[in-house]
């Protein structure tokens, strides 16, 4: 284990030292700042709309596309959805939003959605039964 003595702590420093400090944190804080002016900058975004989509992006109901080429494109799509979703949720809910299927035509669903649902009927009619 190392001496508490031997380990540095500006308390336990002489009053020249201390005051050398404080002269050294007076200084830094009239220094300029040194970071860049693209972090302290925000910039304005256009609304999004429903009605122009970015290049690569198609919207219908219950299907989103994004074709990008790099990453770049892929994430300026991804902020217009997020912009979009965040200015008229309720307007792209009404507009791409799928109509659910009425409860009693689950029977009419074709290939293997329309077999889970009727294996579920069946396995929640055997559930019923044991109770």
């Amino acid at each position: 284990m190392r001496d508490r003595a031997a380990i540095p702590c500006p308390a336990r420093k002489p009053l020249s030292s201390t005051s050398s400090l404080i002269e050294q944190v007076r200084q830094e804080k009239t220094a300029p700042s040194r970071r860049s002016l693209r972090t302290l900058v925000r910039r304005d975004a256009e609304p999004a709309s429903l009605t122009v989509m970015p290049e690569g992006m198609s919207l219908d109901p219950g299907r989103l596309e994004i074709s990008f080429r790099n990453l770049e494109q892929l994430a300026e799509s991804l902020v217009y959805l997020a912009r979009l979703l965040d200015g008229d949720l309720d307007g792209f809910a009404q507009a791409y939003e799928p109509e659910a299927p009425p409860p009693d035509q689950a029977d009419d669903a074709p290939g293997e959605v329309g077999a889970m649902f009727r294996e579920l009927e069946q396995m929640e009619a055997e559930h019923a039964a044991m109770r």
